[in-house]
């Protein structure tokens, strides 16, 4: 058969994409997550997912990594710990995924980072604050938040320059909570705060009929409820049935959501909560105007602290990629241990542990239908008010 010029023209053509152009050769940088798209911990693990795949769909449409494509392998753990880990397994031995993104809660991460600590995959923990994680001696992970025992810093420093002196502390007996609590504990003994009791309720046993009523008879000034939307949804049904609200309540995930004041109403009123990032002009890192557009065209939805932290994950996991000049496992948890620069959340920067040090929380209350960012004082957007104190 006689080849034309025309044809062996077309032959180099496609030889030459097929050599040089990665995407045509069917290249990619595979990375694996087990993440909970189901379950107790959907609500914020589900912002989580969505900051990935905004990533993986901006990577790629800028070249992707190291000119490979990025394609992301996505499982759903159904907020179990143990078959998170097994999924983790399966992503590392048998998909043979490059490199992986974490999946959300303390209790699933602390099961996982065994895992991927144990295989040498580099991980940085985009939903998990439980200071334990980090005290294994692990070498392999890295964390993007402040650590639960400094989530209620602010709150605490807030109520303590209004003349609050008691306070009540309740958490679920779970990893998280647990930590949170922990650390009102030790945050308002330094700002001259009294925690009258810290009430520990069973994990997954929200009945808290006779936890509401045991409070009112301590008489606190404030309430700090350290737990998962569910149970802070349930807590304050609660609390509104019993016509009871202290002069201050703060509550951990759930009043960072914008679902938080629909489902509640007027109830939502001056709550108080912890956040690593909001969605807010008044948030001073490089790229979070465009980061906040560009979720909501991608989602339709506004996004949460979670949904940053997991895209900061990647925009960290990518610079690492990039310096390394490679996929190379160990050479990328190297670079992530030096790093020291900001990402839509915030400023990024470990300890020798991995522990995050450059990034610190903030608190917002729902004010007038809307978050309020009220701590730090140089980023408030409105002042405290507290609308049960003369109840």
């Amino acid at each position: 058969m006689m080849v034309t010029g025309r044809f062996r023209l077309l032959l180099a053509i496609l030889l030459f994409s097929f050599l040089f152009h990665p995407f045509c050769a069917f290249s990619s940088t595979k990375i694996g997550v087990a993440i909970s798209l189901t379950g107790k911990y959907k609500e914020p693990a589900t912002m989580v997912y969505l900051g990935y795949k905004l990533w993986e769909t901006q990577v790629n449409k800028n070249g992707g990594l190291l000119g490979d494509k990025v394609k992301l392998i996505v499982y759903d753990d159904e907020s179990d710990p143990e078959k998170s880990a097994s999924l983790y397994n399966k992503l590392i031995t048998k998909d043979k995924v490059d490199l992986v993104l974490s999946p959300y809660s303390s209790s699933i991460t602390y099961s996982v980072s065994e895992v991927t600590e144990k295989y040498c995959y580099p991980l940085l923990i985009a939903g998990a604050s439980d200071p334990k994680i980090w005290q294994r001696g692990y070498r392999c992970i890295f964390g993007m938040y402040a650590l639960a025992d400094r989530y209620f810093t602010g709150f605490l420093d807030i109520i303590a320059e209004y003349g609050f002196r008691k306070v009540v502390v309740i958490c679920e007996n779970d990893r998280f909570p647990l930590s949170a609590a922990e650390g009102v504990e030790k945050w308002s003994d330094r700002f001259g705060l009294k925690v009258l009791e810290k009430i520990v309720y069973p994990k997954g046993n929200p009945g808290f009929v006779n936890v509401v009523s045991h409070i009112k008879s301590l008489n606190p000034e404030a309430v700090v409820l350290c737990a998962y939307p569910d149970d802070v949804y349930n807590f304050m049904e609660t609390m509104r049935k019993a016509s009871y609200r202290p002069a201050a309540f703060a509550a951990t995930i759930a009043p960072t959501f914008k679902e938080f004041g629909i489902k509640l109403g007027r109830y939502a009123e001056g709550v108080f909560g912890p956040s690593q990032w909001e969605a807010n002009a008044r948030i001073p890192y490089p790229g979070t105007t465009k980061f906040i557009h560009d979720f909501e065209k991608f989602t339709n939805l506004t996004p949460t602290y979670h949904a940053a932290s997991g895209y900061a994950a990647c925009e960290i996991l990518e610079k690492a990629v990039t310096q390394a000049g490679s996929v190379d496992r160990q050479k990328i948890t190297s670079e992530i241990r030096h790093l020291d620069t900001y990402t839509v959340l915030g400023r990024f920067k470990v300890d020798q542990c991995g522990v995050q040090i450059g990034h610190n929380p903030i608190t917002i209350q729902w004010q007038k239908g809307k978050r309020e960012i009220v701590w730090p004082r140089k980023m408030q957007t409105a002042k405290p008010i507290f609308p049960g104190r003369n109840r």
